[in-house]
């Protein structure tokens, strides 16, 4: 099989931050955090632990988490946000992630979905029952 990431390269992921500081200011208040909207491109929403449970999870030990930097963190302005963000990235706007894979991959993230029984829309190749939600 051929990946396009080789042992000892980065996968780079930016994301909004589902449990950023006003998502949780707009949860207390009864109101839908601002990255996740049901009606549109942002139906997901990620924390930094679901983000590394997602990369990480299906590859185990394959994709590790070296560094992790937040961006933003609305709705202060951007001289405040930004050392605030660095501070507390957990609480920022964005969350931007460096990964470094650390052994060869297998497969795993095509088998994934149907070891677990998930139903997925994206197809898993040629020689999979694709499920579909």
């Amino acid at each position: 099989m051929r990946t396009s990431l080789r042992v000892g390269g980065s996968l780079i992921v930016g994301i909004p931050n589902l449990a950023a500081f006003h998502n949780r200011v707009l949860l207390a208040v009864g109101r839908q955090p601002s990255q996740l909207k049901n009606w549109s491109a942002h139906v997901r929403g990620f924390t930094k632990a679901d983000l590394v449970e997602t990369i990480g999870k299906p590859f185990p030990g394959g994709l590790v988490l070296r560094y992790l930097a937040g961006a933003n963190f609305y709705p202060l302005p951007g001289p405040l946000a930004r050392p605030v963000a660095r501070v507390w990235p957990g609480g920022a706007w964005g969350l931007f992630a460096r990964f470094e894979k650390e052994r060869p991959y297998e497969g795993s993230y095509l088998r994934w979905p149907l070891e677990q029984t998930l139903e997925t829309v994206f197809f898993l190749g040629p020689n999979s029952t694709d499920r579909v939600s």
